[in-house]
């Protein structure tokens, strides 16, 4: 049944009500209204004395006129949504890429009330919960450079050319994602690794690396038993390896950001053996080309490629 706002009858009959002593639900059951259409109503529109008809109707008309009046959505920014929407953008993002295209979208709300008003809410990318940090990471590495070693440029991404590497690991079952992205861009090289043991991960990462190579400046890990191997990592891709200190993921904030959007097409439940490399792919790419605020909603492949050209020039 479609929602009927209250008519200024209805609010003299709630005024008149109250004044008896009856209460929300006894209203609703007079008026034949849901016991929520009372409270909302008397939450809204009750003004500091008490409630009264007159004004809570013209206070509610008043309402119901500025909806009305907020600003459109132009007819040119129905597919760029749709287009965001089945990207898992967010509305930030969306309206972001609208503006770099010269689409005037008025705020990232008017993109949540389309959304909500047209069914779609239920598509868009909502934050998890964190979850605690993997415990199986700790091994010390004595041999290995710490990352108190590394650059300055690294840390305040003055220079482009500076990686982040990690593992993403299933609940259950084989398989192991290897996530590699560029600080200053953000962009991202997936990998999968069968056994997820040093060995495969070291192979895996310099594959995924050595198109690149003339980029990789640095790989920064943490402590895990996975990148033991990293001699070969940087002897594979001509690059120094750098070890984050035990339990500090902010060092590698980004990485691990990343990692929670890679979970958004393979979450943990997922046996990591089944995924097929066009799946890989296909999130790589999507990510690669999800708009990014702090690069003014260009994506992280329009960054790197921009960087990538300039650095060859140089």
């Amino acid at each position: 049944m479609p929602y009927r706002h209250l008519t200024q009858e209805e609010r003299y009959q709630i005024a008149a009500l109250l004044s008896a002593g009856f209460s929300n639900v006894a209203i609703a059951r007079q008026l034949g209204r849901h016991p929520s259409t009372i409270g909302r109503e008397l939450r809204r529109n009750t003004g500091e004395r008490a409630y009264r008809a007159t004004p809570a109707h013209k206070v509610a008309q008043t309402r119901r006129h500025r909806a009305s009046s907020r600003p459109q959505l132009p007819a040119e920014a129905f597919a760029q949504i749709e287009q965001g929407v089945s990207q898992r953008w967010s509305p930030v993002q969306i309206q972001g890429r609208c503006q770099l295209l010269g689409i005037a979208v008025p705020s990232h709300t008017t993109i949540y009330r389309y959304l909500h008003r047209h069914g779609l809410r239920h598509r868009l990318r909502l934050p998890k919960r964190r979850r605690g940090y993997g415990r199986h990471r700790t091994q010390r590495f004595a041999d290995r450079t710490p990352i108190s070693e590394r650059p300055h440029a690294v840390q305040d991404m003055s220079q482009f050319g500076h990686w982040e590497v990690d593992t993403v690991r299933p609940s259950k079952g084989g398989g192991v994602l290897v996530t590699m992205n560029e600080r200053l861009s953000g962009l991202l090289c997936l990998g999968w690794s069968a056994t997820g043991k040093a060995e495969d991960v070291a192979d895996t990462v310099a594959a995924c690396l050595m198109p690149w190579r003339a980029h990789v400046h640095t790989l920064t890990s943490d402590r895990g038993s996975e990148f033991a191997d990293g001699d070969f990592i940087e002897l594979a891709l001509e690059t120094t390896m750098y070890m984050a200190d035990p339990h500090a993921p902010w060092q590698r904030a980004r990485n691990e950001h990343l990692n929670g959007l890679v979970r958004e097409y393979f979450p943990r439940k997922r046996d990591f053996s089944t995924i097929l490399p066009e799946e890989i792919q296909d999130a790589q790419d999507a990510l690669n080309n999800r708009p990014r605020k702090r690069h003014r909603f260009l994506t992280p492949s329009e960054v790197f490629f921009h960087h990538s050209r300039v650095a060859l020039r140089g």
